[in-house]
């Protein structure tokens, strides 16, 4: 898998999403971890892990822990349909 970091704005929060956190470089790690201690206002961080990895046990104490079970396959389509038609029908 690859790492990657996507951020998203809307009504003035920022969501930053960080994929396969548990690979982050140790200057990474770090860098995290001093954001973590000193967030700007209205940001939230969402770090997706692997359940069996290990997440810098300091940036894994500043977190909120949600395990997340995959979706069955019905549940995503699904999921991957509500979401298209709010996207069509976001306007109206």
């Amino acid at each position: 898998m690859k790492l990657s970091a996507n951020t998203h704005n809307k009504n003035g929060n920022k969501l930053v999403y960080i994929q396969d956190a548990e690979r982050l470089t140790e200057a990474a790690a770090n860098a995290l971890l001093k954001t973590l201690e000193e967030p700007r206002p209205n940001t939230y961080f969402l770090l997706q892990t692997e359940p069996s990895s290990s997440l810098l046990a300091t940036i894994y104490s500043r977190c909120q822990v949600w395990n997340v079970p995959l979706p069955t396959e019905a549940e995503a389509l699904k999921l991957g349909f509500l979401l298209n038609f709010r996207q069509k029908h976001q306007n109206y």
